[in-house]
């Protein structure tokens, strides 16, 4: 019996990120700068800009929780400084990790926006303990049509939980979000955004009040039970799957573990001769700590199923490693298939040999 892991993927080494602006494409990004508002600490507009359509534009995110509030705010002009006061698309709750599209996002008629209106879209979320993270890409509003459809994907199990939710992701405010440019002002102003608290927390708690007791003045242990007295309701606190997503990600920051982009697949091959297969995962990984967290939905499959593309990605080298596994899996079916023939044969009566010069058909005329 063996257990071995075989992982095959490109090694690209990128900052570690609670979640990534790829379309339009970001000013920059440094995981270090990006609770700083605005933009994450990029404060100089991009010389080049991207097309975006004033009606049916999207945004592309590459999301690394499992659960994030997320805005998505536009400031007009050249240079917009920390004026984002339009709001494209209310605070909402998304679920899942990787691509995350927010489609159908258009400029309020009532702004009357000309072509070729330079602008910067500004996406929030709540990814950061301490308080918002921000990205900025720089804009070029456009009346023409653009082709979005490969600038606009979801991965599996990524969806939209709650929309239109009151105040910001990092829980600055409380004021209803609007899509008008002067309701969209009290959402997005500098000492809105700008102030950069700690973040809201999911889910509120309330604390009932102590219910009354007539044994409590005279120093009883009893409880106010029995006839006659309300019954009492327990509030029950649900653990929110983000608290442990949030200690995961504490766990693995102390390991100093890093994203890899750009892998395709994943293989982990079993004792029985299966294989766990991951495809376009997620990973992190810390080389020095020998740690891996894979991300994404795994399936089994037989070896047989990957021996083809595993054979075009390997070296020399890798060949005679695969040659190997081929052998030691070759020989675990055939032990194991000499044990099930041993078995069969244990079954298997013993039969008495005939005399010589007898046969059945004698022996009975005999008796």
């Amino acid at each position: 019996m063996f257990s071995n892991a075989f992982a095959l993927f490109a090694l690209v080494p990128l900052s570690a990120a609670h979640f990534l602006l790829t379309y339009p494409p970001a000013r920059g990004f440094s995981d270090d700068k990006s609770g700083t508002f605005p933009c994450g600490g990029f404060d100089t507009v991009s010389s080049n800009r991207t097309e975006f359509p004033i009606n049916g534009g999207s945004v592309q995110l590459d999301m690394h929780h499992t659960q994030t509030k997320v805005e998505v705010l536009l400031s007009i002009g050249s240079d917009p400084g920390n004026h984002y006061n339009i709001v494209l698309k209310p605070t909402l709750a998304q679920e899942g990790l990787g691509d995350f599209c927010i489609a159908g996002l258009s400029i309020p008629s009532g702004l009357n926006i000309s072509n070729n209106t330079p602008a910067t879209i500004q996406v929030v979320s709540n990814g950061d303990p301490d308080g918002g993270l921000y990205q900025c890409a720089d804009v070029t509003l456009t009346t023409q049509t653009v082709d979005l459809s490969s600038h606009c994907k979801n991965n599996t199990g990524v969806k939209v939980t709650s929309q239109n939710i009151q105040g910001n992701p990092n829980g600055t405010t409380t004021a209803s979000p609007s899509t008008s440019a002067s309701g969209a002002a009290a959402s997005a102003s500098k000492t809105g955004i700008a102030a950069h608290p700690t973040v809201a927390s999911w889910s509120s708690l309330r604390l009932a009040s102590p219910t009354f007791s007539p044994y409590r003045k005279y120093g009883s242990s009893k409880a106010g039970t029995g006839k006659g007295t309300p019954r009492r309701k327990v509030k029950k606190v649900h653990k929110s799957a983000g608290t442990d997503d949030k200690k995961l990600q504490t766990a693995l920051k102390k390991l100093n573990v890093q994203p890899i982009q750009a892998i395709e697949e994943v293989n982990m091959f079993k004792s029985d001769g299966n294989v766990i297969h991951f495809s376009a995962p997620k990973v992190h990984a810390s080389v020095p700590s020998n740690t891996f967290a894979i991300y994404g939905n795994g399936e089994d499959k037989e070896l047989t199923e990957l021996v083809p593309g595993i054979l075009n990605q390997l070296g020399p080298d890798s060949l005679a490693s695969l040659r190997k596994l081929a052998e030691s899996y070759q020989s675990m079916q055939d032990k194991k298939g000499e044990g099930e023939d041993k078995k069969d044969d244990d079954d298997d009566d013993e039969i008495p040999d005939l005399v010589e010069g007898e046969n059945f058909e004698t022996k009975a005329e005999v008796e």
